[in-house]
């Protein structure tokens, strides 16, 4: 009955902005965001029959996946006044990511709402306890963890600086489990994020865990990689 419905469109926050902001009204998004709803096949990169009919979810419901950098339509004059074609889609973490680098290995760490832990796989698909594997902007496999720690808890206790530091120093620790779980040993690990900025995560991080820990250039790593994607096209 859904497939009857034209009108009936699934996918990611990405494809519903790009139909909704959109001049032409593209169902499309990127292999960042399609490998992160675990019905896309990360191997093969498409979207895995499978799964779509153990679901029984319609493949033309669902967006056209593309790379993260190229065209994927125009923005509609009626949201910044003139048209602007949209060159880049990428998820949050995996932008961040590629801001950190490209190479196999490259590791980052993002302290923000959530605490974030990624490592570029390359093309050997991996499954490892703890992790999401996804896709980064370069269809590379990628290891991802997460800590459900983050900046409100920090907020909080922005006035007691002893109760910060205590928190902080045990998120580090949490976050030292999952980078000694990594299948490559990072000689340094990028980080971001704004719980990052006041260098003490980094300190503590950076002593529990016995790697050298590189400060990103911003805090808002994502922000900076949705930048180097659109210039790098």
């Amino acid at each position: 009955m859904a497939a009857e419905n034209k009108c009936l469109n699934c996918g990611t926050l990405d494809s519903w902005l790009i139909w909704n902001l959109g001049e032409e009204k593209n169902l499309v998004t990127d292999w960042t965001n399609a490998s992160r709803t675990l019905l896309y096949d990360i191997k093969n990169k498409r979207w895995d029959k499978d799964l779509l009919s153990l679901f029984d979810i319609p493949e033309e419901l669902l967006p056209k996946v593309k790379k993260s950098r190229g065209g994927f339509g125009t923005l509609s004059p009626k949201v910044l006044g003139r048209s602007i074609p949209i060159k880049v889609v990428c998820g949050d973490q995996q932008s961040s990511l590629y801001a950190a680098g490209t190479n196999v290995g490259t590791t980052k760490i993002t302290y923000g709402t959530g605490v974030f832990i990624m490592q570029i796989l390359g093309d050997n698909f991996s499954v490892k306890d703890g992790f999401f594997t996804t896709l980064d902007v370069e269809g590379n496999c990628v290891l991802e963890a997460k800590v459900n720690h983050g900046g409100r808890e920090v907020e909080c206790l922005l006035k007691d600086d002893e109760a910060l530091r205590s928190f902080l120093k045990n998120v580090a620790g949490e976050v030292n489990y999952y980078i000694k779980k990594l299948p490559v040993k990072p000689e340094k690990i990028t980080i971001d994020g704004g719980v990052m900025r006041d260098g003490i995560i980094g300190k503590y991080q950076e002593e529990i865990s016995g790697i050298k820990i590189s400060e990103q250039t911003i805090f808002d790593g994502t922000a900076l990689g949705s930048a180097k994607l659109f210039f790098s096209l």
